[in-house]
């Protein structure tokens, strides 16, 4: 009864094709004959999902309540759906709760030199200079677009791509500068930041106090600043690294 459902969850292939149904479909298939599904088959299905649309289907039954209980469950969605290795909520579930709302990118997912971004972050951080290595492979890929030597990361951000570029050199322009390279970019000239102030008030009311000259990528996961940056429109990623090229 099910071996094009099975078929298509097996399939090597992406989420809009590996299902093609509605969760509110997937309600009416769960509750037609729910016991015809085997455990690998109910975990392929929730692979694909958000943590949303898990939760709703958890509702649905005592068996795939029971795999929600599974921290191991959640943790390893929380790996392959975001890169993320360690929890950021109580629970691996929260933490998946905490990734989908913020629409988290993927760390998994490459750059157009074939680099995890989960990478690029880690490459940075091991340097002095956080963002020695980022602005490093930038250059090189736009040195490739354009055929020189000379190219400044700097420059292509100060003007729009449009006013540096023909047509033919503009696609490659932005995915260099893609939505999930700004996200990592930002994060990292956060982290940069050197002074650390503390306010001596609860709640934060009031005048603040230097705690003392630190490096903020020793001090705090970065990946707190990559979920925030994961919340903000491409047009505000654009408006906040030119205001930092035009400020450095």
């Amino acid at each position: 009864m099910y071996p094009s459902v099975e078929q298509k969850m097996t399939s090597n292939v992406k989420r809009s094709s590996i299902i093609d149904i509605s969760v509110n479909d997937m309600l009416k298939f769960v509750i037609k004959d729910l016991n015809n599904l085997t455990s690998d088959l109910t975990e392929k299905i929730f692979s694909v999902l958000t943590p949303k649309e898990v939760s709703l289907l958890c509702g649905t039954s005592k068996k795939f309540n029971s795999i929600c209980k599974r921290e191991s469950f959640w943790r390893n969605k929380v790996l392959n759906d975001y890169g993320v290795e360690k929890k950021f909520g109580k629970t691996w579930r929260e933490t998946a709760k905490n990734m989908s709302q913020v629409n988290m990118i993927n760390l998994n997912d490459e750059w157009i030199n074939g680099e995890t971004y989960r990478k690029i972050l880690d490459e940075s951080l091991k340097g002095n200079d956080v963002l020695e290595y980022i602005h490093e492979i930038q250059r090189n890929a736009l040195i490739k677009i354009f055929g020189r030597s000379t190219l400044d990361v700097t420059y292509t951000w100060i003007y729009p791509p449009e006013l540096l570029c023909t047509t033919e050199h503009f696609v490659g322009v932005l995915e260099v500068f893609c939505k999930k390279m700004q996200i990592i970019h930002l994060s990292l000239i956060i982290s940069t930041q050197r002074s650390l102030f503390l306010s001596k008030y609860v709640g934060g009311v009031g005048p603040s106090i230097f705690m003392g000259n630190f490096l903020v990528a020793h001090l705090i996961d970065p990946i707190i600043y990559v979920m925030q940056y994961s919340t903000f429109p491409k047009t505000e990623l654009d408006d906040a690294l030119r205001t930092y090229w035009m400020l450095d």
